[in-house]
């Protein structure tokens, strides 16, 4: 359930990122306001990575699916 919201939430960070450069290509909206934006969602994504690695090492020996998509900073012994 961890790593399914994790992926999600890269899922719709990445989302938000392409409609946010199509806005500003569009010139509908200011460069300041997305700068912020695109700082905002990536502190938003590396705090579901730091959440999913604490999720993760709260239960070290449980095992993680195979399909499981983890982020690249993730310890898994």
């Amino acid at each position: 359930v961890v790593s399914n919201t994790e992926q999600e939430i890269d899922n719709y960070t990445s989302i938000y990122k392409d409609n946010h450069i199509e806005r500003l290509s569009n010139g509908e909206c200011d460069a300041t306001v997305g700068t912020l934006s695109m700082e905002l969602l990536t502190n938003l994504e590396r705090i579901a990575d730091h959440s999913t690695n604490i999720a993760f090492s709260m239960y070290p020996n449980q095992k993680v699916p195979e399909n499981t998509i983890l982020p690249e900073n993730a310890e898994l012994d």
